[in-house]
């Protein structure tokens, strides 16, 4: 047993029978840190149709540098390589945290759900992810927008419910 692991415990252990031969079996220990990641902005995001998604997830890493940090959209990976194009990802890393931005241009309908942004190294119960509604809606029941004009987009975070 190794009580109260800290990051310098990650290495390679071996475990040993003793018996004749000898038999033993090395063991890599990886330490993960309570990695926590949040969406940064309003929880409820309204897009126009055919502009850009832009999303921000902050991860806090503690004492290490965070790994990568995957979007999902509902429970499905984003990825440079989708079908559907047009979706771009940067990532900014200090010995802390990790921002990583997620793009999704020429907004569609199909793009409305639900998006969360996960460290891949982190415990699963530790990290405590945040969705976002994109709502996009379709050219016809779009407000009208022109050249010259000034337009307003409002967006609001839900209030949470208080405790039953």
């Amino acid at each position: 047993d190794i009580l109260s692991v800290t990051f310098r415990d990650a290495g390679v252990y071996e475990c040993q029978v003793s018996n004749s031969p000898k038999v033993s079996l090395p063991i890599r220990l990886i330490v993960l840190g309570v990695q926590e990641a949040d969406i940064i902005g309003p929880r409820e995001v309204y897009i126009q149709h055919g502009s850009t998604i832009s999303l921000h997830c902050e991860v806090q890493a503690g004492v290490e540098v965070a790994g990568a940090v995957l979007w999902l959209k509902g429970s499905s990976t984003l990825n440079y390589s989708s079908p559907r194009g047009g979706i771009s990802m940067e990532v900014e890393k200090t010995p802390t945290k990790t921002m990583s931005k997620l793009y999704i241009t020429r907004a569609v309908k199909t793009d409305s759900g639900n998006y969360t942004c996960a460290p891949v190294y982190a415990l699963p119960d530790s990290v405590k992810p945040t969705r976002v509604t994109c709502s996009v809606p379709s050219p016809r029941e779009s407000p009208a927008l022109y050249p010259a004009h000034v337009s307003h987009l409002l967006c609001t975070q839900p209030t949470p419910s208080p405790p039953a």
